[in-house]
């Protein structure tokens, strides 16, 4: 297996493991994937999880997605890993994340839950927020550590 960034041609693929895991792509674009790392194996992508620039210093986690298939293999931790690690090399300080599913999993990795009302305004002029996501959603947040290095374009995980 091998995590790297996503490329233009992986938009159909994206796109279908997204729609698969009922995830928003509406407001998906070409410019989005470049901050998305994707899980491949061979030519297949087994995973993707993308950050989104909301404001200066502020992020949106999302699109965190795993192949049916190959769930349970450490996959989404991975991928999780590295869009943190490219979210610290874009400069951010803090990242959100709505969520109906994977609210106990954030919980583990960092993330504190919020109320609705206490969500920041980058957060509230986002998509996701104004109706991509049900009002349902979970809202959560990590404060992150000091920013890395860039992520290279490809590297071979363990």
């Amino acid at each position: 297996m091998v995590l790297g960034f996503a490329q233009e041609h992986d938009e159909a693929s994206i796109h279908r493991l997204l729609n698969e895991a009922t995830l928003p792509t509406n407001d998906l674009t070409t410019q989005h994937l470049h901050h998305f790392v994707v899980m491949r194996e061979g030519e297949e992508i087994l995973g993707v999880a993308g950050v989104e620039q909301i404001g200066k210093f502020v992020g949106l986690m999302r699109s965190i997605a795993v192949r049916g298939d190959v769930r349970g293999q450490g996959i989404a931790a991975k991928l999780f890993a590295a869009a943190e690690n490219h979210a610290c090399s874009m400069g951010l300080r803090e990242v959100y994340a709505l969520t109906t599913t994977i609210a106990d999993w954030l919980t583990r990795l960092g993330f504190e839950r919020l109320q609705r009302e206490d969500a920041p305004d980058e957060l509230r002029q986002t998509q996701e927020f104004s109706g991509l996501c049900p009002a349902s959603a979970v809202i959560m947040r990590k404060t992150l550590r000091v920013p890395s290095e860039r992520l290279p374009h490809t590297f071979e995980c363990a």
